[in-house]
């Protein structure tokens, strides 16, 4: 593309959001923006059209949420490491259960970020989903900082989150440069010394929240699987090792007791120990698939804070009667 033809578009972008301004903000009726820009009330309409086409207007839905608080006290009384739990009643349809957790573990998070905080977060559709729906919020002098390396072929990479989290907190944002699955102990090592990532996982075993995320073990739908770190063998060793989940890439089993040692020797990540010592522990994982993985990281400990769905935290709780 030309210089003149990007010095176009970028024009016709100005204008396109010139008009959505004073549709959507001002509230001016088409009618009125037309005869404003002196044309007809027809091209305003496309101009419209074609700035949500653009991404120039983007919808939001903020679909008002309801929890089923007498599930979330029972949640919170069953698991002796639970702070709070929030349980998000979801309709009947799967593609609400992502951007409702979103909604309701950015609300649990904007009541529990503090100045002068450090916030380690992860990778995963669903920390994903939190950082894209928390407000901006009015906090001073916050870190964010990467607890572990990259996760390829995932949507929600470490990246993505970290960005928009430090976005939206002004933090400061302490990344984590190297893979997240070497091909040795060694390697692993030598990465973490390097001085930047030394920097990211010092900070790290000092943070006041942890954003964490829950994979279950499973091909279907496990990020380490999905993102080439492991094989189909790894899986089955694992499978062996009586693991039914990973916690940050941790594996464990059942009893939220860590496993596959010849994994976790070559992750480049904080300590699991690390993790456990965090004050705050925000968990927020939710779907019927995962009921085994979230059972078992409650088992061991690793959340606080839970924000989970109606039918998954039923599971969760028949499984721990059990």
């Amino acid at each position: 593309m030309s210089e003149q033809q990007d010095g176009e578009q970028s024009t016709r972008e100005q204008l396109l959001a010139d008009f959505a301004e004073l549709y959507y903000v001002d509230r001016l009726t088409q009618q009125q923006i037309a005869e404003r820009a002196g044309i007809n009330r027809s091209s305003v309409s496309r101009m419209l059209s074609e700035a949500q086409d653009r991404g120039i207007v983007r919808v939001t839905i903020a679909r008002p949420l309801h929890l089923d608080l007498a599930l979330g006290s029972k949640m919170t009384d069953r698991f002796s490491s639970l702070v709070e739990t929030r349980v998000v009643t979801i309709p009947d349809e799967p593609r609400r259960l992502m951007p409702m957790l979103g909604q309701a573990g950015a609300a649990l998070m904007a009541e529990l970020v503090e100045d002068k905080m450090v916030i380690g977060v992860t990778w995963g559709r669903t920390l994903h989903a939190v950082v894209r729906e928390l407000q901006p919020q009015a906090v001073q002098d916050v870190k964010v900082v990467q607890l572990a390396g990259a996760v390829a072929a995932v949507s929600g990479s470490p990246a993505e989150i970290i960005a928009t989290l430090g976005h939206k907190l002004k933090a400061e944002v302490v990344r984590l440069n190297s893979p997240l699955l070497v091909d040795s102990r060694s390697t692993a090592r030598a990465l973490a010394a390097d001085p930047s990532n030394r920097y990211a996982i010092d900070l790290g075993r000092s943070c006041d929240i942890v954003l964490v995320g829950v994979g279950a073990m499973d091909e279907r739908f496990s990020s380490l699987f999905i993102g080439g770190h492991i094989s189909h063998e790894d899986m089955q060793s694992l499978r062996n090792e009586h693991a039914v989940a990973d916690v940050d890439g941790h594996p464990i089993d059942a009893q939220g007791e860590p496993v596959g040692r010849t994994i976790t020797d070559r992750l480049v990540s904080v300590h699991r120990e690390d993790l456990l010592r965090t004050p705050i522990r925000l968990g927020i994982a939710g779907g019927l698939h995962k009921t085994q993985a979230i059972h078992a990281a409650l088992t061991g400990g690793y959340f606080t804070h839970l924000v989970t769905d109606s039918p998954t935290a039923r599971v969760v709780l028949h499984g721990s009667e059990a």
